[in-house]
């Protein structure tokens, strides 16, 4: 997709001619195709839990439940709306790919189609590593399962506490080499959505300027970085004539929420950490809306 003529790699074969002609075609039509995708890794929370203590009947609905689910995840992946290619689909466990702009949007709807199907007893977390089309494909699989993992250890209880998971983490994937991942439950998953999109006009200067200096900010109190993340953001909206939709107080809204979550009973995360994975979500959503090398 990327090549400029049908033999530009010696030690690959060549592009058949035909296939070349066409991909040419959509390059006018489409534009140049991006540079970084998405792999998509979702699977199902505590299901032997769900499955406890049930006689045949209703495990055999469970399993029609779980069936169920299976033959919608291609439709969804496939759709115009998300544009992705299933791989493989095994009940509640789906691995895809998908462009980097719909990843967290088709992730969301999996994850509501799959628990729609329980009464909202069951969910999927998962995790989506953004990676550049040069990456080493095993590779960029292993990062996918690592950030699934994170996802299912977003609770950091121990104990009887039940785990409370129903989260997803995206791994950014530098071609640089230098990589960044961060947590979120579904229920912030529609801010994190506006969030790629208000850095479309929005400049990022500040939020690089905000990851330097995070160890330094929560080290002197925690509650200290919400005051220092609207400084910035306030002197960078001071400081460009572009016009932007990424406005203080709805970010300091969506912080406040993050925060909440991350810190309550289900999540037991300290205020420390929250705020440096919240940092690291800035930047993460900012190199899913324009990240290039």
């Amino acid at each position: 997709l990327h090549w400029n003529s049908p033999n530009q790699e010696s030690d690959e074969d060549p592009c058949p001619i035909e296939l070349y002609e066409q991909i040419q075609i959509a390059k006018k039509r489409f534009g140049s195709p991006p540079i970084y995708y998405a792999i998509l890794k979702l699977d199902g929370d505590n299901m032997g839990e769900l499955f406890k203590g049930t006689d045949f009947e209703q495990a055999r609905e469970l399993t029609r439940s779980i069936t169920s689910f299976g033959t919608e995840v291609c439709k969804i992946v496939e759709s115009a709306e998300f544009r992705g290619e299933l791989v493989y689909c095994g009940g509640d466990d789906v691995l895809a790919l998908v462009p980097t702009a719909t990843a967290i949007r088709c992730s969301r709807k999996l994850q509501e189609s799959f628990a729609s199907r329980f009464g909202g007893k069951a969910s999927l977390s998962g995790g989506v590593a953004i990676v550049h089309y040069k990456e080493d494909l095993r590779y960029a699989l292993n990062m996918a399962r690592n950030a699934e993992k994170s996802a299912k250890q977003i609770d950091r209880t121990h104990g009887t506490v039940k785990r409370e998971k129903r989260a997803l983490s995206v791994a950014a994937c530098r071609h640089s080499g230098e990589h960044s991942q961060c947590v979120f439950g579904w229920d912030q998953s529609n801010d994190i959505d506006r969030l790629v999109a208000s850095f479309a006009t929005c400049s990022d200067r500040w939020v690089y300027k905000l990851q330097s200096e995070i160890e330094c900010v929560v080290a002197t109190h925690a509650d200290a970085f919400q005051a220092e993340m609207k400084r910035l953001l306030d002197r960078s909206q001071s400081d460009t004539l572009t016009q932007n939709n990424l406005h203080a107080d709805w970010l300091i809204e969506f912080w406040g929420r993050y925060r909440t979550e991350m810190t309550s009973t289900g999540r037991s995360w300290s205020k420390e950490d929250t705020a440096m994975n919240f940092a690291t979500m800035l930047r993460t959503a900012s190199f899913m809306c324009r990240g290039k090398d």
